[in-house]
C-alpha cells in the first residue's frame, strides 16, 4: 500500500491558486474590496438573492463600477467561491496528510465536513440555497484537487482517483445541505466513524482491477 506523499498539500494548494489566478485581476485592492463585500452580502443573503446593485450600493459605487471590475453576477459568484474553496483545501488538505490513502481520505472527509459546517459562507448555503441540485455537483477543478490526495497511489490511478474524489464530494455536499437523520455527523468522531465505515470500502474499492 502507498504510502501519502508530504508534497501532496502543495500540489493540492498549486492547482487551486492556478484557480484563483483565472479570476479578474485579484490584485488589485479595490477588485478584491469589492469582492470582500459581496462575500458578505453572499452570506448575508444568499447567492440568488443578491444583486449586483445590492453589492454596488454597499460598496458605494455604482453598479457599472462592479461590473467592470468584476464581471457579470455569475462571474463575481465564481471569484467569491474560487477565493474560498483555496482556502478551504489549502486547511483540509494539510489537516489530512496520514500515511495511508485510506487514512487520508478519511481524515480530509472528517477536515471537510468539520470545515464545510462552520464556514460562514456554507451556513449561508445552507440557509438560503439548499433547494439548489446544482450546489451538490462539484466543479471539474474541485475534483481534481480532492484527487490530487489520492491519484499517487499507483494502485488506484489518475482516473479512479478522480471518480472516487467526485463520489465523495457529492456524499459530503449531500449531507451538509441535507443532514441525516440516520447518518449521524455532529462532531469529528461521529463523523470519522461513519468514514471508517463506509468510505474506507469505497477506497478499497477504487483498488479493484477494471
Amino acid at each position: 500500500m502507498d504510502s501519502v506523499s508530504v508534497d501532496r498539500p502543495r500540489a493540492v494548494s498549486t492547482l487551486l491558486t492556478d484557480w484563483v489566478a483565472d479570476r479578474p485581476n485579484l490584485s488589485d485592492a479595490e477588485t478584491m474590496r469589492l469582492i470582500e463585500i459581496a462575500r458578505t452580502e453572499f452570506m448575508a443573503h444568499g447567492f440568488r438573492r443578491t444583486a449586483v446593485g445590492d453589492i454596488a450600493v454597499r460598496a458605494g459605487v455604482t453598479r457599472r463600477t462592479v461590473n467592470r471590475r468584476l464581471g457579470e453576477k455569475e462571474d463575481i459568484v465564481s471569484a467569491v467561491i474560487a477565493l474560498e474553496v483555496q482556502d478551504f483545501f489549502a486547511r483540509v488538505a494539510e489537516a489530512a496528510i496520514r500515511p495511508t490513502t485510506e487514512e487520508t481520505v478519511v481524515e480530509a472527509f472528517v477536515a471537510g465536513m468539520r470545515e464545510a459546517q462552520n464556514h460562514p459562507l456554507s451556513q449561508a448555503i445552507r440557509q438560503f440555497e439548499h433547494d439548489s441540485p446544482a450546489l451538490l455537483i462539484p466543479t471539474e477543478r474541485v475534483v481534481t484537487a480532492v484527487a490530487q490526495l489520492i491519484s499517487h497511489d499507483r494502485s488506484i490511478g489518475q482516473e479512479r482517483a478522480a471518480q472516487l474524489a467526485d463520489l465523495l464530494l457529492r456524499v459530503a455536499g449531500t449531507l451538509l445541505l441535507h443532514p441525516s437523520s440516520v447518518l449521524v455527523t455532529g462532531d469529528d468522531d461521529q463523523v470519522r466513524a461513519l468514514a471508517e465505515t463506509w468510505v474506507v470500502p469505497l477506497v478499497q474499492a477504487a483498488r479493484s482491477p477494471e
